[in-house]
């Protein structure tokens, strides 16, 4: 499309010597500044002023800039102040110089994969150049979808290599994945990774981190066992998943009860109308008791799996403090506790309704003298003739 010839006209008076406004290709009001000498060219004029910085590089020259746009894959935002004075873009139908940037269309090349070994297996890995803010250095990654993460950051000057290697867990999405790959994981701690007739070793900390979270997953397998259910592999792990894990694992592997440190009080919360209506001797104030409370646990979720079970908690010995009778619903018991004792905890597939407390709250009192400290639980299974 050709411009009117009389608004053009109007539009060079601004323009600087050797130079005109032509009308853009592809618009009907957009138009550039461009050398006499190149009218018919689909161009337009920039102004950069040097040395610049760009995505961390400093830059002296136009070579550099479009280097460092085609290394990040990054455009350049053109300072618009620049541009001002004559315009090198008028937008008729805008505010005079519009936002420029200007960047490169040159995509990274496909790379071949790369062959690592582990042990005495091979593997090829999908790797692909990315971005990267550097000059004289390019960086190659391994595919995120591979159990593998590699990064590779070249010095194209001095071919000097910069190699590092971890196990890139995100791909694994349920525990069962960690063990389908046991193989590779256990060789890359053990023996470590190949590459270019380089072996790479992890450190002794990763490899302590590999060895105690490797028990974690084995425990996490066994529960697995116990409830048919798969668990999503433990990419984060809180304090709470820990407790959880550690009471199943000696509640349904090992068979014993967890001993876990008390408070100085306790208080047991009753429904007032349930706990008048029940047979039970009034306490006086001093006296000792030992308590065996069952309560189903609904639903826990650990792991993206909701499991269900019965929980039975001990309290072998607790002195009667007072009873708090302040609200219409319920009443409130509260009891002192030994210092330097435990209360109990035991999980277990049994139903609520079949709980005797005469038999079955005795027969647990009885195992407290087996029971295992929270704290010294290894994930260990203990030998049958022991239990």
């Amino acid at each position: 499309m050709k411009a009117p010839t009389a608004l053009r006209k109007k539009l060079n008076l601004e323009a600087p010597r050797g130079f005109s406004y032509e009308l853009m290709e592809g618009t009907e009001d957009m138009y550039v500044l461009r050398s006499k000498k190149n009218r018919k060219e689909n161009s337009f004029q920039v102004r950069i002023k040097f040395p610049l910085e760009f995505e961390g590089i400093e830059i002296h020259n136009i070579g550099e800039l479009a280097e460092a746009m085609y290394r990040t894959q990054k455009v350049f935002k053109v300072d618009e102040s620049l541009q001002m004075n004559p315009p090198t873009i008028i937008h008729l139908g805008g505010s005079g110089v519009i936002k420029q940037m200007i960047g490169s269309v040159e995509k990274f090349p496909q790379l071949e994969p790369l062959e690592v070994e582990l042990g005495e297996k091979k593997l090829l890995l999908s790797v692909e150049r990315v971005p990267y803010p550097s000059l004289t250095e390019i960086k190659i990654v391994s595919n995120r979808e591979h159990l593998i993460d590699l990064t590779i950051i070249l010095n194209e000057g001095s071919n000097h290599l910069k190699l590092t290697v971890k196990l890139n867990y995100e791909v694994l999405k349920t525990l069962d994945d960690y063990f389908k790959n046991l193989d590779i994981i256990n060789s890359f701690f053990t023996n470590g990774i190949k590459i270019f007739n380089k072996t790479l070793v992890p450190d002794a900390n990763q490899i302590e981190t590999f060895q105690h979270n490797h028990t974690f997953f084995e425990a996490l397998r066994e529960i697995q066992k116990i409830f048919s259910v798969t668990f999503d592999f433990p990419h984060k792990i809180s304090n709470d998943d820990v407790y959880f894990t550690k009471v199943l694992f000696e509640s349904f592997i090992n068979n014993r009860l967890v001993a876990v440190k008390n408070s100085t009080q306790i208080t047991f919360t009753f429904d007032k109308e349930k706990f008048h209506s029940s047979n039970h001797s009034v306490l006086e104030d001093g006296a000792e008791i030992g308590v065996v409370r069952p309560r189903e646990i609904i639903s826990l979720e650990l792991f993206g799996v909701e499991l269900k079970f019965l929980e039975y908690t001990l309290y072998p010995r607790m002195t009667f403090k007072r009873m708090i009778d302040e609200n219409p619903e319920e009443i409130k018991m509260i009891f002192d506790l030994p210092e330097e004792s435990n209360h109990y905890v035991l999980f277990s597939l049994d139903s609520m309704d079949d709980f005797d407390m005469t038999i079955a709250g005795q027969e647990l009192f009885e195992q407290t003298d087996s029971a295992v400290a929270i704290q010294d639980i290894d994930f260990s299974i203990r030998c049958k003739d022991i239990l």
